[in-house]
């Protein structure tokens, strides 16, 4: 307690160092708490399942190397089941995902994510029952999360209530699930009975093995690739992959007629180069602020030579100055780790929206935290000064004096440290913000401007019987040339059509040159005449299409990444085939090239430009998005049209849409929130260093207030005394941006290396960091020297 006691007199007595010191200390360590938070939650994805280390999802491998994740169709196949029956096998579980579902409530509908699976889910993955129960004993049971449940019924008690699914079943609401302790690789809304989606959708296995049982060696018993039973011509085999690598995976695809658009998809998956990055910016964060206490306390240490001299002149042991050091470090550390809290519940709702919706303050981790941090970072942080203090002669005896200057070399290495790592983080971030400024103006290569986008036919399976077929397929009829009659008529748009996006395309179809034998991986999509001229692809060979092509299917045109994949160099003689027939015949055509269009954007500017094969459609499907391109003005009319007439189809249905840029910039809604994420760090960083920069100027002002005076009264100018004083600072900032600069350069390219398209890393972008930090920190050094130079030098010779 007299520890205690005398701690904090120290403390009010550099009240204002130790309050500096508690400030920095407790931002580095609030970015440190919500980094690591967000980090160990991206970490630990689906963790919630308690046997994570035993659970695997299905794979399929191809013998071409192509790897998807992929289940299998007919467990009873005696290739296909072999995997699952394995007696290692504990048990498994089939979902089918349905990513652009919808339900009708009271004539409303509302789109949603969808899993249709067994009973044995919750037993791989436990999501909490809030209320009601997790079995479906019936097909026509479902059951919600409660983000869904809020949405439908408000504040009131949905279970019994009913619901129409899209294929027109009644669905009961059995059960709601809340939210996972830990963040999961699934995101729906709804859980269905699997016989209620039949075979509709992409079947996807999850397998729970047995304590002890080897995946690697299973996989090895199944190791040999074979023509599958599910899929004609198709030599492949089945593998199992570790459920808790499926978040940060990049080597398995998606089967082909899965949209990976973030806005669309159940399959949640990150970014591990995000993570990383913002796990270092973490980690300099805390450097910074261990600097800054660090040169701080040696700066308090160098004006209490006296007080430590008297105390070993007494008689006081190492342990007992060190048990002083170590307690004072304790009290400002605690102090500073309350503020750090304090700070953490204000930023994280700030976060949540920067990081992750799903953002979340753990108290467990809280706890654990401060335990760390209280048991670890005093006694780091009193190793140098009781280094200190048990070396200089200063503290040897009890005339000790303050240190004239307190020009410690460790104290202005860490001081240097600390401006080192605040340039290199300014540095990066405005590169990234560069980068993303690139990303979202670069010219995707057609005509974006102006489209909106929106569903205005669902496809509804209900009534679809035998009596009901004829009279389902007049009405869709009616509402076709409905939806053509009015949009012919409108003024507010030049250019209309059924169709799908191509801002999200990933080459999944093999094909090869027809003299080739090599298979390569393009992306197959049908475009009308209509769609290529509203968008405003640019031709650079051959031609587009013309009559010729409605009767004549066997052509294709090829975007510059396809022809250069397929050295294509004679489009009027040189064919491609696909490695399986595109029309389920029994023979594979060849196919010839109409032309060649120049590249467009098809995904994230990180990944090359996709190899694209279009092939001739008359128009789209009508449940496929309308597309229309509004009159430049006019969107708030445009949109109004399209509600009105949505309603007139849909009756009152909730209307939806989107326009072409939104959904291409919602590709960069990661990237964008890193930027704001590192932003906001580094100008933390800067916030830091130039408190403890105001510190330590404070600190040497003091200390030399007496040369000041006798220079003043020697007849010095005050511009003679700034350089004098500003000197050593300014050669100190200069050196450590030298330092800095090249760190930066080295570790953007190594950062950006695996980016297909990556702005260059300019010279503004150092130049602008070194005058932002320059201009702050001399503008701080420069307010404390003119405070000094105002100080009666008369005054203070006489304190002296």
């Amino acid at each position: 307690m007299k520890l205690f006691v005398t701690s904090f007199h120290v403390l009010s007595r550099y009240r204002l160092f130790s309050i500096v010191n508690i400030i920095g200390l407790a931002i580095s360590l609030a970015c440190l708490i919500l980094i690591a938070q967000y980090v160990i939650g991206e970490k630990t994805v689906s963790h919630f399942a308690t046997d994570i280390d035993r659970t695997y999802i299905m794979t399929m491998e191809e013998v071409d190397g192509k790897s998807w994740f992929w289940g299998i169709i007919d467990k009873t196949d005696p290739l296909d089941g072999k995997l699952l029956s394995n007696p290692f096998v504990e048990c498994h579980t089939t979902f089918r995902s349905f990513a652009e579902d919808h339900i009708d409530k009271e004539n409303s509908q509302f789109m949603i994510r969808s899993l249709a699976t067994d009973s044995l889910f919750f037993k791989i993955l436990p999501y909490p029952v809030v209320s009601g129960t997790h079995r479906m004993n019936r097909p026509n049971e479902a059951l919600i999360t409660e983000r869904l449940a809020e949405r439908l019924f408000g504040e009131g008690n949905p279970l019994g209530e009913k619901i129409i699914h899209s294929t027109g079943r009644a669905l009961t609401i059995v059960g709601v699930m809340g939210e996972s302790s830990s963040k999961s690789f699934l995101n729906f809304d709804l859980l269905i009975h699997e016989d209620i989606a039949g075979m509709r959708g992409i079947p996807y296995d999850l397998v729970l093995l047995r304590p002890g049982a080897d995946p690697a060696v299973i996989n090895n018993h199944h190791r040999k690739f074979r023509e599958s039973g599910q899929f004609a011509s198709k030599t492949a085999r089945f593998q199992l992959f570790p459920l808790k690598d499926f978040y940060f995976d990049e080597r398995h695809n998606f089967p082909p007629d899965i949209n990976l658009s973030a806005t669309v998809s159940t399959f949640e998956q990150g970014n591990r180069l995000a993570v990383d990055l913002l796990s270092v910016t973490g980690f300099l964060i805390l450097l910074i602020g261990i600097f800054n206490y660090i040169h701080l306390f040696a700066a308090i240490l160098s004006k209490r030579g006296r007080e430590f001299g008297l105390k070993k002149f007494f008689g006081a042991s190492q342990g007992q100055i060190f048990g002083q050091i170590y307690m004072e470090n304790l009290s400002m550390t605690l102090i500073a780790l309350f503020l750090a809290l304090f700070l953490t519940e204000v930023a994280a709702k700030m976060l949540s929206g920067w990081l992750d919706p799903s953002f979340k303050i753990d108290p467990a981790f809280i706890v654990l935290f401060s335990v760390i941090v209280l048991g670890i970072l005093p006694l780091i942080l009193s190793i140098h000064p009781l280094f200190r203090v048990r070396s200089s002669k200063s503290y040897a005896s009890p005339h000790s004096t303050d240190s004239g200057k307190g020009r410690s070399p460790l104290r202005w290495m860490f001081l240097f440290m600390q401006y080192v790592v605040t340039f290199a983080l300014l540095i990066s971030a405005f590169y990234f913000v560069k980068q993303l400024r690139f990303m979202l103006h670069t010219d995707h290569g057609y005509q974006t401007e102006n489209v909106i986008m929106c569903r205005m036919m669902h496809r509804d399976f209900s009534g679809m019987g035998n009596n009901g077929y004829a009279t389902k397929m007049q009405l869709i009829d009616e509402n076709v040339a409905r939806i053509e009659q009015k949009m012919n008529q409108s003024v507010l748009f030049s250019d209309w059509l059924f169709g799908k996006p191509v801002y999200d395309l990933e080459a999944t179809v093999p094909f090869r040159r027809s003299d080739g034998d090599e298979f390569e991986n393009i992306k197959l999509v049908g475009m009308s005449p209509a769609y290529m001229q509203m968008f405003g692809f640019e031709l650079i060979e051959g031609r587009l299409w013309d009559s010729t092509d409605i009767h004549n299917p066997e052509r294709l045109i090829l975007n510059e990444a396809a022809r250069d994949l397929f050295h294509i160099t004679d489009i009027q003689k040189e064919r491609i085939m696909p490695e399986r027939s595109l029309t389920g015949d029994a023979i594979i055509q060849s196919y010839g090239i109409a032309g060649i269009i120049r590249n467009f954007q098809t995904g994230h500017l990180s990944k090359a430009t996709t190899p694209i094969a279009i092939y001739y459609i008359e128009q789209g499907h009508h449940y496929d998005y309308l597309m229309v391109r509004f009159i430049p003005g006019r969107k708030d009319e445009a949109v109004t049209f399209l509600k009105n007439l949505y309603r007139e189809i849909n009756g009152n249905r909730s209307f939806t849409y989107s326009t072409l840029d939104d959904k291409i910039a919602e590709l960069y809604e990661e990237d964008r929130r890193a930027s704001n994420v590192n932003n906001l760090f580094a100008l933390l960083a800067v916030v830091i260093s130039c408190m403890g920069l105001f510190a330590i100027s404070l600190f040497d002002m003091q200390q030399r207030k007496r040369e000041i005076a006798l220079r003043k009264i020697n007849g010095a100018s005050a511009k003679d005394v700034m350089l004098l004083l500003l000197k050593k600072y300014i050669s100190l900032i200069g050196i450590s941006f030298a330092v800095a600069a090249p760190l930066s350069y080295w570790f953007i390219g190594r950062y950006m290396e695996h980016f297909a398209h990556a702005t260059p890393i300019s010279c503004w972008l150092f130049v602008l960091a070194a005058i932002i930090v320059t201009v702050l920190s001399l503008s701080t050094l420069t307010w404390q020297i003119q405070q000094a130079m105002r100080t009666d030098p008369s005054a203070v010779l006489k304190e002296g």
